[in-house]
């Protein structure tokens, strides 16, 4: 989608992209780091888009600082999908430090304030305090969307799987 719009932009890029097919595989972080920059200036970018190159810097690099950036500076303007994917991709990612999921937090109970607690970031809010390890808080949200959605298996699962780690079982 985004990748291959940004493409658009050059053609010594899409020069490049014809050229990967033959080349190393050590260049794929090479191209990863030229797409990313491409995106970004792609005209008409806007909230939903900044927060997917956040998802995609968090999902694919250690540039945590980076991304927590681009997610707090976009998530108020930034509908309510794009967020929830952009803040659980950041919370799955591996190596956070404490500081960074604390922030993370800060933007997800701003964006529940703002939407009036909508599942979606209700979601992103647990696997952020799953990531905390802030295991009871977690629950208390997954069963807070169990009881709103009483049919979402998702969430039945994300509990179980929570409680499974805890040595705990469904009720």
């Amino acid at each position: 989608g985004n990748l291959l719009a940004a493409a658009t932009l050059s053609e010594d890029f899409s020069q490049q992209l014809r050229g990967l097919a033959s080349a190393p595989a050590n260049l794929a972080a090479e191209f990863l780091s030229q797409a990313e920059v491409y995106l970004r200036q792609r005209p008409g970018m806007g909230p939903t888009e900044f927060l997917d190159v956040a998802t995609r810097i968090a999902k694919n690099n250690d540039r945590h600082a980076e991304a927590l950036a681009l997610i707090e500076q976009y998530a108020s303007q930034a509908t309510v999908p794009a967020l929830a994917r952009s803040v659980s991709v950041f919370a799955d990612a591996a190596s956070i430090d404490a500081s960074t999921l604390q922030q993370l937090q800060a933007v997800v109970d701003e964006a529940l304030r703002q939407h009036d607690r909508p599942l979606e970031i209700l979601d992103a809010q647990a696997k952020v305090l799953v990531a905390a390890e802030r295991f009871n808080e977690a629950e208390q949200i997954y069963r807070e969307m169990m009881t709103r959605d009483e049919a979402n298996y998702v969430v039945k699962n994300n509990l179980a799987e929570l409680l499974g780690l805890q040595g705990q079982h469904l009720d």
